[in-house]
């Protein structure tokens, strides 16, 4: 550590600070012409006038300062660091916060401000709008030191940190107790992370190292990261304070779970898509910068809950952290899943998927709604990973203590162990298949069961992306991809019985060798063994190619219309006593390069037998129960869609 004299403008290096005298230090915003450590060194050979000159001035005002205070010694960064030494730069950032806290006064220089009578009204507005209340660096030099004093463009006091706490706290969103001295160390990773939310530094890379002395952390300084340092912040602060969750309380908090209204999560119109919203991308669980945390500056851990989950033996849970770069692995309870809609981002299409929401032990600072849980949403973007997705979600009573969702993650035999990373890239190709909408309605009575055959090095799953890729060989007819079977939903755990089954293939049509989207529908016979996917006396085959349908049932059935028009098309097939089930396959157009093709987006909607109101609308077209080669199916419809190139 170098200090300066304030009488002989000498500079001192001071190896330990077990020899460090008492000293002054300076706080300030930095201009155009700050004077470094071997231009004050050399400070008698400046041209007078010279640009350095007007840094200089600042230094010998601040000396004058301290040394009328009855101190011989000052510190200030602009000409006690050697910044032409990497090494030197990175020990003073990482020791500046511990420098501050021991100097026995912090001057803090508002070049902006006029000068006004201390602790004025005059003096409080001048303060308050002060850029030094913007700078990532100066955070850390209000909450340090003991005793700050501001000076206003002409080194004239104003007031005191303690006079101006109370306005100070409200423009910075800092607790008032931590103004007052209260130990940072009781302050929550979010609630320091928003302190620093809306304040600039001049490198990007100074944004995560202007707060490692507030969180008592070291790491080393990489200038040329850009926005990684921010996520090595994070990622030590990881490893550090495992059990403060509030690091993942990030984003726009709203209160309660986003709903998907029935019409669209049940329906039979394409989902309604729109260029995605930033919010609703897929992300990993840290955020992307501290103004993340705008929202979260009231938001503490929950420390005691923290203790008893990772803790108790019988819990078993696995404290959180970092499988790889950009990864994190989680334990943490579960509330029940919902579902989403997913906006892709190179083809309109929207996309309903699986959301896991997850319970995060932080809570408000505020005794009157510690009943409330914080809940992250998570879904699965491939095989192994899931991905953040919307907004912070807080609901002010569950009703459920945080004991019961321990006691239901104790009794969950899988206690799933997450990895969470943001969504890996992802591009559409020519030949894919994509699941917009495969659920059942719970007015149906049944649960969906899903089960699939890729033949070895022929097929590919996109999971997560709810995407089937072909990848046909050369002496292949077909690629079996997806079966779906329908339960059941028998409270009471009797053996399930299967309901209806839907086998969806990629296959060459017999006849005209040309690629299609296949689908069977079949409803097992009576006292058919669970899971068997035998085949019933009543089965609907459906064939969607590029330029041609047909339908059949074990005989082929070409349809009168006999080409395949390039809006698409929609089934209804309705078997009673059975639920019914719509099927729609809608087809789109894509370029990757020179190849020219297309993909198929497909709905599959287990629903009540109210889905025929839908199906009698105009465009439907009925085909009864005599229509030849239908063999005894209820009714089997099909209708035109809206026009998509």
């Amino acid at each position: 550590m170098r200090l300066l004299n304030t009488v002989t403008c000498d500079i001192v290096e001071y190896i330990s600070d077990d020899g460090v005298p008492k000293y002054a230090i300076l706080s300030h915003t930095w201009g155009d012409h700050e004077i470094s450590l071997i231009e004050w060194q050399n400070r008698h050979s400046l041209p007078i006038g010279s640009e350095s000159t007007q840094g200089a001035a600042k230094v010998s005002a601040c000396c004058q300062l301290a040394a009328a205070s009855g101190l011989e010694w000052v510190w200030i960064d602009t000409c006690c660091i050697d910044k032409s030494s990497s090494a030197e730069l990175s020990e003073a950032i990482n020791s500046m916060f511990r420098w501050y806290k021991n100097a026995a006064v912090c001057y803090a220089y508002l070049s902006d401000v006029e000068s006004a009578s201390q602790q004025s009204e005059e003096a409080r507005k001048g303060i308050s709008k002060s850029r030094w209340f913007t700078r990532g660096w100066t955070l850390q030099e209000l909450l340090a030191p003991k005793e700050v004093i501001f000076y206003s463009k002409d080194w004239q006091p104003l007031g005191t940190k303690a006079d101006f706490a109370h306005m100070i706290s409200s423009i910075t969103r800092i607790g008032r107790k931590f103004l007052d001295g209260e130990s940072l160390e009781l302050a929550s990773i979010a609630q320091k992370m928003s302190w620093a939310a809306d304040r600039q530094t001049t490198r990007s890379e100074d944004r995560a190292y202007c707060l490692l002395g507030i969180f008592d952390i070291n790491m080393p300084l990489l200038y040329g990261e850009r926005y990684r340092a921010f996520q090595r912040l994070q990622e030590v602060l990881l490893t550090t304070y495992p059990e403060d969750h509030s690091l993942y309380a990030w984003g726009r908090i709203v209160n309660g779970f986003p709903d998907i209204p029935p019409d669209i999560m049940f329906g039979t119109n394409p989902i309604p898509w729109s260029p995605p919203e930033p919010e609703n991308s897929l992300y990993g669980m840290l955020a992307s910068s501290p103004a993340d945390f705008i929202e979260s500056y009231n938001i503490v851990a929950c420390r005691t809950a923290a203790q008893d989950f990772y803790h108790r033996a019988s819990y078993d849970a696995e404290l959180p952290r970092l499988a790889r770069r950009g990864a994190i692995r989680l334990q943490l309870p579960m509330d029940e899943p919902t579902h989403m809609i997913h906006h892709f981002t190179d083809m309109p299409i929207a996309q309903i998927r699986k959301v896991f929401t997850l319970l995060l032990l932080c809570q408000y600072d505020d005794p009157t709604k510690h009943i409330g849980r914080f809940f992250v949403r998570v879904t699965l973007a491939d095989a192994s990973k899931y991905s953040r997705v919307g907004p912070l979600v807080y609901v002010s009573d569950t009703g459920k203590p945080y004991l019961d969702y321990f006691e239901q993650f104790q009794n969950n035999a899988l206690r799933p162990r997450t990895t969470l990373a943001p969504e890996p890239r992802f591009s559409f190709q020519p030949g894919d298949i994509v699941f917009r909408r495969t659920v059942c309605s719970p007015e149906s009575d049944t649960r969906p069961a899903w089960i699939r055959y890729p033949p070895p090095f022929e097929f590919s799953f996109k999971e997560g992306h709810g995407v089937l890729r072909p990848e046909f060989a050369s002496d292949k007819e077909r690629d079996e991809f997806y079966f779906m079977q329908c339960f059941n939903a028998d409270a009471a755990g009797s053996q399930d019985i299967p309901v209806l089954s839907v086998s969806l293939t990629r296959e060459k049509h017999p006849a005209t060798g040309e690629l299609c989207v296949k689908f069977e529908v079949f409803v097992p016979k009576a006292g058919s063994a669970a899971g068997t996917g035998s085949k019933s006396d009543h089965e609907v085959v459906a064939w969607v190619s590029r330029n041609r349908v047909v339908y059949y049932s074990f005989s082929p059935l070409c349809d009168s219309a006999g080409v395949m028009r390039p809006e698409g098309y929609s089934w209804v097939v309705d078997e009673r006593p059975r639920p019914r089930i719509f099927i729609q396959v809608e087809r789109f157009e894509i370029s990757t390069g020179a190849t020219r093709g297309f993909i198929d987006a497909v709905d599959i909607v287990v629903g009540p037998r109210g889905i025929g109101d839908i199906v009698g609308r105009k465009g439907v077209n009925r085909l009864g129960r005599t229509t030849r080669g239908l063999l005894g199916v209820g009714h089997f419809v099909r209708r035109v869609g809206a026009a998509l190139r």
